[in-house]
């Protein structure tokens, strides 16, 4: 959807409403004789949510690879570590981050303020909205400098987007076109060297295809509750003049608790019809109020430790 183009932050921006907490985990595990131990779990982060299901308050991991670099500390204009994956995290001045999200009057997502455990404030998002979602995402360092700006540039009607990226000094860094149907599903992404991505979806909005070219594709199935369990190359044979499932794929399973969110997700590398592989294991601890009364003084107290932190900037 249009507001998936703007933000990584949309997507954990909403559950369903009830929920106070969630509890997401990595597991490193062994297998042996075919059967499945987990030998460590590691919190990566902890989300909780006002009564709409939305996202207010977010504590990661140092390793948590949604971290920006800003929020590790890094300088924003070393472009090296910037864009190198393999920051030296043992550097990091904390070993967890807070992310607090504020909203309009609208219920739409204003600002997301990123602080260490000890309180230091470190990154400042700030989302601008037009009639069709957000048109401009502004990213501030602690020093309130601009880092960079995001703005979604569209057509009259909405449906074509370019989503053009600038560092802080106004120089472009990359630029995105979109493509949207009628319902506001992106149909056509186009990029760097001109590459062109084409998507459909079903009726119920899911992807269930992407492709570069026509004869090669990448499609998706979904279980009952729309999680992707799935992905899978397709591509047409000109000899046999027909679409063949193709290899490796990539298999989802999960297990739910007695609400029906899951609780956990197992990732598979698909080898062959017969062979397959345990990539990863992750876990999910779903904590809800036990009535309206006390999810509201949790959001007091959620609340009071983000007015704590926010006293505190430029002093």
């Amino acid at each position: 959807m249009l507001f998936a183009l703007c933000t990584n932050a949309q997507n954990k921006l909403s559950v369903k409403p009830g929920i106070i907490q969630v509890v997401e985990t990595e597991c490193s595990f062994r297998m042996a004789f075919g059967e499945v131990s987990i030998e460590k779990e590691d919190t990566i982060a902890k989300l909780y949510y006002n009564q709409q299901g939305r996202i207010v308050y977010e504590v990661l991991s140092k390793d948590n690879p949604s971290l920006s670099g800003v929020e590790m500390g890094f300088d924003p204009n070393d472009i090296e570590s910037a864009m190198t994956h393999d920051m030296d995290y043992s550097n990091a001045p904390s070993k967890e981050y807070i992310r607090c999200y504020r909203y309009n009057n609208n219920n739409q997502l204003e600002a997301i303020y990123s602080f260490t455990s000890y309180g230091k404030f470190t990154q400042l998002k700030k989302f601008t909205y037009d009639r069709f979602g957000v048109s401009v995402e502004d990213v501030f360092d602690a020093q309130n400098t601009l880092i960079s700006k995001t703005k979604n540039n569209r057509s009259a009607d909405g449906k074509k987007i370019d989503h053009v990226v600038y560092n802080g000094d106004g120089r472009e860094r990359s630029k995105t076109h979109y493509e949207l149907d009628a319902i506001g599903d992106t149909i056509l992404q186009s990029g760097w060297l001109q590459t062109y991505f084409h998507f459909t979806y079903d009726k119920a909005h899911h992807r269930v295809s992407e492709y570069v070219v026509k004869e090669q594709q990448t499609r998706f199935k979904y279980d009952s509750h729309g999680n992707c369990i799935l992905e899978y190359p397709y591509n047409y044979s000109l000899r046999s003049k027909t679409w063949v499932v193709g290899y490796p794929q990539t298999k989802y399973e999960y297990e739910y608790n007695d609400k029906g969110d899951w609780t956990t997700k197992k990732t598979y590398n698909v080898l062959t019809d017969v062979m397959s592989e345990l990539k990863s294991i992750y876990k999910r601890d779903v904590y809800y109020a036990k009535s309206a009364e006390q999810h509201s003084k949790y959001l007091d107290y959620l609340e009071n430790i983000f007015q704590k932190s926010y006293s505190l900037i430029g002093k």
